[in-house]
């Protein structure tokens, strides 16, 4: 071998030695090192399986730290919406992060371990160091279990519109006041019922009445009420009670042969009132109708008014009581 040759092998040999012999001598420190034992991930939520299995990662990552890099840290972890939130917790303070892949998690986290520094106390002349302490993994606290679900009432079907058609005709008599008359009369009606409302429409004749007075020599008085009603149905056993109020126009003659022309007139008034109607099937879709009523003027209540000096003044109230036959066509 040439002199050169060998000044050149003893130059590599030197520069070999310059660089890796160091870094044996670092990794042979390490390996006497104690690992990594103060540091605590601390599932808060349930996870799924990724981020179950990046956690796995991660305590086998810190797990093989040194101790002289691994601070005395505690970190929580809880799943929102798929991101995990980190709640890092050391002696300096506490600080989140948030994790969108589980992939990031491992840097993520190593990454803040190593901005965090390591509290050492040298030991003194006098003071043997401490003997390390046994390695063991990183502290993985198992996460609470999850609340038990919530048992939850399911709520009941909607009840299905129910929608029927009736119609009925009764027969009945009135007394009407301050007239002191007693009519007889005839209604027509017609129902619609969607579910347990009513909505009526009702057209009632009085074609004759009495007078409970004084007789008037021909006297006649008669009256025609066109209504509309709202009202409820209740089921009571095997019958049906329907209560209603509604509001009518009443057209009312009056007449009387006090002269050879005769005396009378037409007059007419609003009426508020309410009825309270019994409905027994009678099989099929017939049934029989029981009906009570009042009805009021509001409006001329207190000053009833005449057609003529000599007659009653007009009913500004009346009562009234028919029966008669209910068809449900629906």
């Amino acid at each position: 071998m040439s002199e050169r040759s060998a000044a050149l092998l003893v130059g590599h040999v030197a520069l070999l030695a310059t660089f890796v012999l160091p870094a044996v001598a670092q990794a042979r420190a390490r390996g006497d090192e104690p690992l990594c034992t103060s540091v605590r991930i601390v599932p808060t939520t349930p996870l799924g399986s990724a981020w179950s299995a990046a956690i796995s990662a991660l305590v086998a990552e810190t797990s093989r730290l040194p101790a002289s890099e691994c601070p005395d840290a505690t970190i929580s972890v809880r799943a929102t919406r798929g991101t995990l939130i980190l709640g890092i917790t050391t002696r300096h303070g506490t600080a989140e992060r948030a994790v969108r892949s589980p992939d990031a998690l491992v840097p993520i986290v190593l990454g803040a371990l190593a901005s965090v520094p390591v509290a050492t106390v040298a030991p003194t002349r006098d003071e043997a160091p401490a003997a390390p302490a046994p390695a063991s993994p990183v502290e993985l606290v198992e996460p609470p279990a999850p609340l038990a679900e919530p048992v939850s009432t399911p709520l009941p079907p909607p009840t299905p519109t129910s929608i029927g058609v009736d119609v009925a005709v009764t027969l009945g008599a009135r007394y009407g006041a301050p007239t002191r008359v007693l009519l007889a009369d005839v209604e027509g009606r017609f129902d619609i019922t969607v579910n347990r409302w009513i909505f009526a429409a009702t057209l009632r004749y009085a074609p004759a009445g009495v007078l409970f007075r004084e007789p008037i020599a021909g006297y006649a008085y008669d009256e025609i009420d066109l209504g509309l009603g709202v009202g409820r149905r209740i089921d009571v056993g095997p019958l049906r009670a329907d209560l209603l109020a509604s509001a009518s126009i009443v057209l009312m003659n009056e007449e009387a042969d006090l002269n050879e022309n005769g005396t009378g007139g037409d007059n007419s008034d609003v009426r508020l009132g309410v009825t309270a109607r019994v409905v027994a099937p009678l099989g099929g879709p017939w049934s029989l109708v029981v009906a009570a009523d009042g009805e009021v003027a509001p409006f001329v209540v207190a000053t009833p008014s005449r057609v003529d000096a000599r007659l009653p003044p007009m009913p500004t109230w009346t009562l009234g009581g028919r029966a008669g036959l209910l068809l449900a066509l629906q």
